[in-house]
């Protein structure tokens, strides 16, 4: 199979949102089938007006992977169940 480019938002609200986001980061750059990861800045937004919810951390990477998309859509999820 031929690697593909692939870019994903990442964003977080929860508890200490800036470290998700540097943890998931951290973890996708370890991953065996991703490679040449690239990061966004790291980009503060507010969640829609007529919620009241913290402010969401926000980023983009970009990285080459031969995974299929529902092997690499399985594998996010994972990655975010880790976090929860």
């Amino acid at each position: 199979m031929m690697a593909v480019r692939v870019f994903v938002g990442l964003g977080s609200n929860l508890d200490s949102p800036v470290s998700h986001i540097t943890a998931a980061i951290d973890e996708l750059r370890q991953h065996q089938a991703i490679n040449q990861l690239r990061a966004s800045s790291l980009y503060r937004s507010k969640p829609l007006a007529e919620m009241q919810q913290p402010d969401y951390i926000n980023a983009v990477v970009e990285f080459s992977t031969e995974l299929t998309a529902k092997s690499l859509l399985s594998e996010l999820q994972r990655l975010e169940d880790s976090h929860g």
